[in-house]
């Protein structure tokens, strides 16, 4: 039970964050309709890149406190 908590919590972060990245970004200026949509196709891609790089650090050093506390609870 605690794995899913876990696991649907991560869910739910992770594309709450896309989210507000998406929403953050800017507009492109341009006239040309194929710059436009390259750029409506490169801004996604790179904050879901940026999303999960953030995501797997974050959760990496979330582990290793969980960790560290576990081993200081058996002192």
């Amino acid at each position: 039970m605690r794995k899913l908590f876990i696991t649907i919590s991560k869910t739910i972060l992770f594309f709450v964050g896309w989210a507000v990245l998406v929403g953050f970004t800017p507009d492109i200026p341009t006239d040309n309709p194929a710059i436009l949509r390259l750029g409506w196709e490169f801004t996604p891609l790179l904050t879901i890149s940026g999303m999960s790089i953030t995501h797997s650090r974050f959760i990496s050093r979330l582990k290793k406190a969980i960790k560290s506390l576990s081993l200081l609870k058996k002192l």
